[in-house]
């Protein structure tokens, strides 16, 4: 979870304004949940236990259309991850048969035994809605929403701590080894970085890999 000193480096940048209201919301929930759990005597269940189902939920959740429009987990499948376009190879339908509803997963391409499938996410999103909520940055995702950083002096150099050199055909550097390594916040600042840098890079005269 994104610590209150680190929202507050990237202060400004949309994402870090929806972690933190959502962290918000959350403590929000806490005293119903701890209510709940003294009325109800489920004493072995703990908070953690909450938010680690409820982040399965929202991160693996389909949204699928039966009778009515619907979500729901679907075992195995709710297990794919996503990829670079050209990583993509499975495809997922619902349809009725026999008065029964039916999900299937198939192949979008020939794919060898033992190859991982990867599933399409959220075609058209941004970084900054794959990261909202998978917490996943794509490298050649061609959907970039560009921004004025001209009077985010101070993130700037926050990122440019945070980021390698630029690297050819990414939407932004990854991250210096140190800043994984060391800092506990490490992969949740380089994320919040690289998407600083896809935002903001052009009006902070940042060479930045071409947009489309």
């Amino acid at each position: 979870m994104a610590s209150p000193e680190l929202l507050q480096q990237f202060h400004g940048l949309p994402l870090a304004s929806k972690v933190q209201a959502m962290q918000e919301n959350l403590n929000k929930v806490k005293p119903c949940f701890d209510d709940w759990q003294q009325r109800h005597g489920h004493g072995a269940l703990s908070w953690e236990d909450f938010q680690h189902g409820l982040a399965i939920w929202q991160t693996r959740v389909y949204g699928i259309q039966l009778e009515n429009k619907t979500s729901a987990l679907i075992p195995a499948s709710d297990l794919l991850n996503t990829g670079k376009d050209d990583q993509l190879n499975s495809a997922w339908t619902e349809a009725k048969s026999n008065g029964e509803w039916h999900f299937r997963v198939t192949a979008s391409k020939a794919v060898a035994a033992g190859d991982e499938l990867y599933d399409s996410y959220c075609p058209g999103c941004t970084n900054a809605e794959f990261l909202t909520v998978w917490s996943v940055y794509l490298d050649d995702n061609d959907h970039i929403k560009e921004m004025d950083g001209t009077r985010k002096q101070a993130m700037k150099q926050t990122v440019l701590d945070t980021l390698r050199a630029q690297e050819n055909g990414l939407t932004a550097p990854r991250c210096k080894k140190q800043v994984l390594i060391n800092d506990p916040q490490g992969p949740i600042k380089c994320a919040f970085a690289r998407l600083a840098w896809e935002q903001y890079g052009k009006s902070w005269n940042l060479k930045s890999a071409p947009t489309h």
